[in-house]
């Protein structure tokens, strides 16, 4: 148990002789003795300078119902980025998305992600120096991933706020509470989407572990979750292969058994 069975990368082809022990890494580890999907935090590729984390879920064995397998997926941030872009508008509204230690790691400008840019935040939502510098209005709302927490940080200009603010105090606190809020819970859902394929795989796993040999994985996309997806399926697949050769060869050994014991 660690050692690499398969393993899909997107820019070189793995051979069998790669293939690694994994039996020390943390992501293999917590999956392992918690039994529950984990989170890895967000790290930096050294090469790339693009935020990344692991996802590792544990499948279990379904007589024993211990663990004998994990899958470990390194996740990219980049799909968040194109989400953000889309959000963008003519207000001068900002939102990305920020570790707890103020690492931007999703921005509509990748450049300020691969600058490996911090912000810090406020405790509280409201008045605040903004990303850019100036004065902003900015609302926050936390995602949770496991064990690990990200911020979504939705920020507006004061100039722009306070414009509307002149054409009527009270329509424009109601409008501008309800715009970031509408900002941060799109962003969340968009998150869901994110995640939601990990989910999903996680579920035929857990098939899997109860029997179902016949399960597959639906591959939606090309980038690292439909590579894992394409991965699994092929493991399942190798083990629906090696179960049915079992089968074969204990009722073949128990016709063998049958026979001689009618000769006797």
């Amino acid at each position: 148990l660690g050692s690499e069975q398969i393993r899909v990368a997107r820019d070189s082809a793995v051979l069998p002789n790669q293939l690694n022990d994994r039996s020390g890494e943390t992501a293999f580890l917590a999956a392992r003795d918690s039994g529950t999907t984990y989170f890895g935090p967000v790290e930096f590729d050294e090469v790339a300078r693009e935020p990344m984390t692991t996802i590792a879920y544990p499948v279990a064995d379904r007589r024993s119902g211990e663990v004998d397998c994990v899958l470990i997926a390194t996740v990219r941030f980049k799909p968040m980025w194109d989400i953000l872009g889309e959000m963008q508008s003519s207000d001068g509204r900002d939102v990305f998305l920020v570790t707890t230690d103020g690492r931007v790691v999703a921005h509509s400008d990748p450049t300020v992600v691969l600058k490996e840019t911090t912000h810090a935040l406020p405790e509280d939502d409201g008045r605040w120096t903004g990303l850019d510098g100036g004065e902003v209005a900015v609302a926050m709302v936390d995602v949770s991933l496991g064990d690990q927490t990200l911020i979504v940080v939705a920020e507006l200009p004061l100039s722009v706020a306070f414009d509307v603010a002149n054409r009527g105090l009270v329509v424009a606190a109601i409008v501008l509470a309800l715009t970031l809020l509408a900002v941060c819970a799109l962003l969340v859902v968009d998150t869901r989407l994110f995640v939601r394929p990990i989910e999903e795989l996680q579920g035929s796993a857990d098939l899997v572990a109860r029997g179902d040999l016949a399960i597959r994985a639906e591959v939606k996309t090309t980038d690292e979750i439909g590579a894992l997806a394409a991965a699994f399926n092929r493991m399942v697949g190798q083990l629906q292969g090696l179960v049915g050769d079992l089968e074969r060869r204990v009722n073949a050994r128990t016709a063998d058994l049958e026979e001689a014991s009618l000769r006797q």
